[in-house]
């Protein structure tokens, strides 16, 4: 059954630490909010758009023995009608980074502040 991600069903792997696949895969809330800032960076930007209209997501890798920070952190397939899929690598940056030639998306997640004493 497939996963959803900002409306969209996909196919979700979850890569643990030891290489081992999760079996049935569960994101935590940071790979969440990760994987969708991604998709929203990129189905937002002008030039991915541009090239690649119609793109669909289809498929999340969360690769669980990589850092976030780390290219490769968070895998993102879109399929592209009669064309063969695009890949990104996403992971968490101090700024928003799309570079469509390289597949990497850099993306920021806002955490609340830890209430103080």
């Amino acid at each position: 059954m497939p996963y959803t991600l900002n409306g969209h069903p996909v196919d979700l792997v979850v890569t643990l630490l030891d290489g081992a696949r999760m079996d049935p895969p569960l994101l935590t809330p940071l790979e969440q909010a990760a994987f969708e800032a991604a998709d929203t960076a990129l189905s937002g930007h002008a030039e991915f758009k541009v090239q690649y209209p119609g793109a669909t997501l289809m498929h999340i890798e969360s690769n669980r023995g990589v850092a976030d920070n780390r290219h490769g952190r968070f895998y993102l397939r879109y399929a592209l009608e009669g064309k063969l899929p695009l890949e990104f690598f996403a992971f968490l940056a101090p700024k928003v980074t799309v570079d469509l030639e390289k597949g990497l998306v850099g993306v920021v997640l806002f955490r609340s502040p830890v209430p103080g004493p």
